[in-house]
């Protein structure tokens, strides 16, 4: 239909603009606004085996913080039920007062489970290790989410909608310090690619109590064989 191509467009144009204007937010950054770019290679005909690059940048406006992430990772689906993940990300940082660059390890493990009627549960586990360059030191992030997701019908297009909650532990902290709740949808972009956007917010509690919400733009693209 013309209007959904027109939408895709749309959106494909507002991804581009957010890249330059920096007013998007999805999960994996530390800053408050970011566009994310995923690029998704299947390594066997059944899609279970992938290697995912991942390009992020990030500014917080209401202060001098701007970081560009840029990591690689391979993921397994090893069961029906069960995929893992491991990873290296490097995040280059600009702050005033300054901070410190990073280099991070990612480690997930993820349980799905159909709950019919095309319901499908997620809970994800992913252990961060963080070595912070110029300090020398080391530390651990686990984070448990759980996510929720429905395909619907959009015209001749099968849509996603995905709902997720996720908790953060911070040994640096040695406590519970941030809960992340996002909401949207994933639309495809032909075979070959996905748009998801979606509504983000988070309450933190250390170093300071803060919350933030925002508006997420994060596209894929599918190399599979």
């Amino acid at each position: 239909m013309c209007w959904l191509k027109t939408a895709r467009l749309l959106l494909f144009f507002l991804l581009c603009l957010s890249v330059q204007n920096g007013w998007c937010a999805e999960a994996d950054i530390e800053a408050e606004s970011w566009p994310e770019f995923d690029i998704f290679i299947g390594l066997d005909k059944d899609r279970k085996n992938r290697i995912i690059i991942l390009n992020s940048y990030a500014r917080a406006p209401e202060h001098t913080y701007q970081e560009t992430a840029l990591g690689v990772s391979f993921d397994r689906r090893f069961s029906k039920s069960w995929s893992w993940r491991a990873g290296l990300r490097y995040i280059a940082k600009e702050a005033d007062p300054p901070d410190t660059d990073e280099v991070r390890g990612v480690f997930d493990l993820k349980w799905f489970r159909p709950l019919g009627r095309g319901w499908l549960l997620t809970d994800r586990n992913r252990v961060d290790i963080r070595y912070l360059d110029k300090t020398n030191k080391v530390t651990y992030r686990y984070r448990n989410r759980i996510m929720l997701e429905k395909p619907f019908r959009v015209g001749k297009s099968d849509w996603t909608g995905f709902a997720s909650v996720e908790f953060y532990y911070d040994s640096s902290f040695n406590d519970w310090i941030r809960t992340r709740l996002i909401g949207g949808v994933s639309i495809p972009v032909s075979t070959w690619g996905a748009l998801d956007v979606f509504y983000g917010y988070h309450l933190e509690t250390q170093p300071n109590l803060e919350d933030a919400e925002a508006v997420g733009l994060a596209f894929s693209l599918f190399v599979y064989k």
